[in-house]
C-alpha cells in the first residue's frame, strides 16, 4: 500500500511514494537524506526548515524498521559518519573483495557502501545471513 507524502523542495514540489524509497541517511545536524526512484541525486530534508515532512518520514522509517516480513528487511547501521537505514530487499549487487569487505550500492544511487567485518561486525553478519537467506549463497 503507498504511503504517500508531499513536498517542496528546491523549487519544486514533489508527491513522493515513500514505499519506493530503499534508503534512509541521516548525517550532521538530523539532515535525513534519501534518494527518488530513478534518480540521481539526493533530497536533503533538514527538520528546521521540513518540520512536518521530517516528522512523517521519521513515523514511516519506524513502521518500516519493525521486524515485519512484509516491509521487507531494513537494517540500521552506522558508516562514514552517518547512519543508514536501508532495505536490504531493494539492492541488486552484493560483492566481497579480498579483504573480506563486503559492498553494495544504495537503491535508486551510485553511492557505494563498503562493510568490515572488523569495524561493524553486526552489521557485517546481518548482511551475510540475509545474503545466504535470500540467495542461498554465501560471501567468503
Amino acid at each position: 500500500m503507498a504511503h504517500w507524502i508531499k513536498l517542496i523542495y528546491e523549487r519544486e514540489t514533489y508527491i513522493i511514494d515513500l514505499h519506493s524509497i530503499g534508503a534512509f541517511c541521516f548525517g550532521l545536524n538530523h539532515r535525513l537524506t534519501f534518494w527518488l526512484k530513478d534518480g540521481n541525486y539526493p533530497i536533503v530534508i533538514n527538520p528546521k526548515t521540513h518540520p512536518e515532512t521530517y516528522q512523517i518520514i521519521l513515523d514511516y522509517i519506524k513502521t518500516q524498521t519493525a521486524e515485519s516480513p512484509e516491509t521487507g528487511f531494513w537494517i540500521k547501521f552506522n558508516y562514514d559518519r552517518n547512519e543508514y537505514i536501508i532495505d536490504l530487499s531493494r539492492i541488486q549487487v552484493f560483492s566481497c573483495d579480498g579483504t573480506q569487505r563486503i559492498v553494495f550500492w544504495l537503491a535508486n544511487t551510485r553511492e557505494q557502501v563498503v562493510i568490515n567485518r572488523h569495524s561493524n561486525p553486526g552489521t557485517y553478519q546481518r548482511i551475510q545471513d540475509y545474503i545466504y537467506k535470500t540467495t542461498g549463497y554465501s560471501m567468503p
